[in-house]
């Protein structure tokens, strides 16, 4: 016969192995998401230099280079921009996702990476496409060669930005594979369930 004392003992010990499993999720929700962050701040911080430092070369310039840092402005306040809605959402994002939400979303900003590489390339060869362009129309010569100029630049550094993101996070499929080791999922006629070894 169990006694009161020993069901609740068990009672215990179920919940802080079940909070343990849940903790581990969330150090691993935690660390992606801190990861964003980090990206966003690196994204934050090239769009403002860019700014700065076209701003300030934009009164001395004249011609294709005038025109080059007046995309880098557009482009990197657009930058600036989505480095700003990034961070936000990474801040106000939950750690407390099951283990399917938590591959779920680990994968999927893997997946978003990917695609922005090719937009990435795309970026650059639209710059190319512009630079080559001015040279066969002497109207908008100057726009089309600083445009595609500011596009090409633009692009290389979300290119390397958007890839080295990509690989910061594969590395951290390494703890996802190690908490999914730990786990089992179950399944009977009354539900299925997910039971996580220590």
């Amino acid at each position: 016969m169990i006694t009161l004392k020993q069901l609740l003992l068990f009672l215990s010990l179920l919940s802080a192995v079940s909070l343990s499993a849940q903790s581990n999720w969330n150090e691993f929700n935690e660390q992606r998401l801190k990861t964003n962050e980090r990206a966003m701040y690196v994204l934050g911080g090239w769009a403002a230099a860019n700014m700065a430092v076209s701003g300030l070369m934009l009164s001395g310039s004249e011609g294709a280079d005038r025109d080059f840092h007046r995309m880098n402005i557009g482009w990197n306040a657009i930058n600036l921009g989505i480095a700003g809605l990034g961070w936000w959402g990474s801040r106000r994002a939950d750690t407390a996702l099951s283990p399917f939400a938590s591959v779920d979303e680990q994968y999927k900003i893997q997946k978003i990476l990917l695609f922005n590489t090719g937009l990435d390339v795309g970026y650059m060869m639209g710059g190319l496409y512009l630079t080559e362009r001015a040279k066969r129309q002497d109207e908008d010569r100057d726009q089309l060669t600083g445009w595609g100029r500011a596009i090409m630049y633009n692009g290389a550094f979300l290119f390397l930005f958007d890839i080295g993101s990509y690989f910061v996070h594969r590395s951290h499929n390494k703890k996802l594979k190690a908490l999914l080791e730990n786990s089992e999922l179950t399944g009977s006629a009354q539900g299925i369930g997910l039971r996580i070894r220590f």
